[in-house]
């Protein structure tokens, strides 16, 4: 079992200003390094959020032409402890203010993230895994993509139990096939897509995971 640690984090207002575009009012990107995917976007209990790697924004759009940025909570990229790691991967949040934010190919690791108490906790199982994508459901319990570092051999689907962030694998959703990165997302009726591309032959694959499978 995998016991929950938590970090407080200061939060830091940084007050928005309005120009000429939307692409100058975004926030900049702090994820540390160039591969960094810059900005996510995730929803939870009717606040919007604004991932850029360090830092986490609400955004205000009651003005659509001047959307207000605040920053909500800082220092991801220092929070596993040691040297400030870099963020390639995405942003997924859940109901009840969790998230899940992940590293990706350059430093590896998913941070567990409660936006309501600002807090977050390191998946341990996930120290130093190249995990690309994460999605979570209404129970809170997230999906993560687990991508082979070479990509050329797997992408493996784990789940993180929302109470331990233990993980367990659910599948190798492209086994043998030389697939690599991807997307994950919940359809309407809970079953969970996976997206996977081999960019050696620019081909692009979909994977439908049942609600019912995923519950056993």
């Amino acid at each position: 079992m995998v016991l929950r640690t938590s970090i407080g984090l200061v939060p830091v207002v940084i007050l928005a200003h309005a120009v000429a575009t939307l692409g100058d009012l975004l926030p900049p990107k702090d994820g540390g390094s160039a591969f960094s995917s810059g900005h996510g976007l995730g929803y939870s209990e009717g606040v919007l959020y604004l991932h850029t790697g360090d830092t986490i924004y609400t955004v205000d759009v009651t003005d659509p032409n001047d959307p207000l940025f605040t920053s909500h909570m800082t220092g991801l990229r220092s929070a596993f402890g040691g040297g400030p790691r870099a963020f390639e991967g995405s942003f997924a949040t859940a109901p009840g203010g969790a998230a899940m934010v992940n590293m990706g190919f350059t430093s590896g690791g998913v941070l567990s993230v409660d936006l309501d108490a600002k807090t977050t906790a390191p998946v341990l199982d996930f120290d130093d895994d190249n995990i690309f994508s994460t999605a979570g459901r209404a129970d809170q319990t997230f999906y993560a993509t687990f991508v082979d570092p070479n990509f050329t051999t797997f992408t493996l689907l784990y789940h993180i139990d929302p109470n331990t962030l233990a993980t367990q694998q659910v599948v190798d959703s492209a086994a043998g096939t030389g697939d690599a990165s991807g997307g994950l997302a919940f359809d309407s009726n809970g079953d969970l897509i996976a997206g996977t591309f081999d960019f050696l032959s620019g081909a692009a694959n979909f994977f439908r995971i049942d609600a019912a499978d995923l519950a056993a």
